[in-house]
């Protein structure tokens, strides 16, 4: 039989069978055993094949996957974290406001997911809260430097039927990983848009602003206007993983756009000569968040 896992916590997970019906599993004995760099054998969106022995569900092997998002793993000795497997999309979720969030976390997201080839689409939450022009400009400009870029952004609030409805149209029979740090509006938003999936949610500290982990695992919630979302624990940020430092800048369109225009055709975009890059961040037409973030992950990577 076969299915698909929409919970996992390592040693159990959930899969949700052909027939509608979830089921609780382990997994069988060598596959508890095999060496790997991933913290668990099975991710949330995995195709499984399982049998029932006497009153037990067993997952026999995982299917292979069509993709799958990693990060780096924290406080753990194992270093990969595989997110989610075979998605369509993932949804960035940003806050404007309480708590902010860091371009460098963006960037991250973005770079990642082009790296597995997975599109990706930026929503600038909580705008409601935005109470000056200076901040309603800045995240009017930030939103544009993504859009010009190539990705698409709405800027949204829940309480904004139009942005809800945008939302909602992107993630209808999708399979859409959800991601962003705590306290984004992660779960706010997916309630909003289907609210009796009724996933839970916390309040912001006003002291720090920042976030509560809500979510401890991730889990698949199938839309009822088709579809389902992976939501995901907020996290502080988004450690890379398996990218080649020689070939980060493939996964930044503004700078895949200039291959082969440096004077040199193996440029990092560091401090060589005839830098096709350097030369448009310095004029500008690159934005210097940006290439600030590209330094941060070469020089982790």
């Amino acid at each position: 039989m076969e299915g698909t896992v929409v919970k996992s916590t390592g040693k159990y997970s959930l899969v949700k069978l052909i027939d509608g019906k979830v089921v609780t599993t382990s997994l069988k004995g060598k596959m508890r055993l095999q060496k790997s760099r991933e913290t668990h054998v099975v991710a949330v969106g995995d195709k499984v094949t399982l049998e029932k022995r006497n009153d037990d569900w067993i997952i026999e092997d995982i299917l292979p996957r069509r993709n799958q998002l990693n990060r780096k793993a924290t406080k753990l000795s194992r270093s990969v974290h595989v997110v989610a497997a075979n998605i369509d999309q993932i949804l960035i979720i940003a806050s404007a406001k309480n708590p902010k969030t860091p371009l460098g976390f963006i960037d991250r997201v973005t770079a990642t997911a082009e790296s597995y080839s997975i599109p990706s689409i930026l929503i600038i939450n909580k705008i409601d809260l935005l109470d000056s022009d200076e901040d309603v400009e800045k995240w009017t400009n930030i939103g544009r430097l993504y859009q010009d870029i190539g990705f698409e952004v709405i800027p949204a609030s829940i309480y904004d039927t139009e942005s809800m409805e945008k939302v909602l149209e992107i993630l209808r029979g999708r399979e859409t990983l959800v991601t962003g740090q705590s306290g984004v509006g992660k779960s706010s938003i997916i309630n909003a848009i289907d609210p009796v999936l009724n996933i839970k949610t916390s309040v912001v500290s006003n002291f720090n602003e920042k976030g509560k982990h809500t979510t401890t695992f991730a889990e698949m919630h199938k839309l009822s206007f088709g579809g389902h979302v992976i939501d995901t624990p907020g996290v502080r940020s988004f450690g890379l993983i398996e990218i080649d430092r020689r070939f980060l800048s493939h996964y930044f369109p503004e700078m895949e756009a200039l291959l082969g225009q440096c004077k040199y055709y193996d440029c990092t975009h560091l401090d060589e000569p005839g830098c096709k890059v350097k030369e448009m961040v310095d004029r500008g037409e690159i934005a210097e968040s940006r290439y600030m973030s590209y330094l941060s992950m070469y020089y982790e990577g």
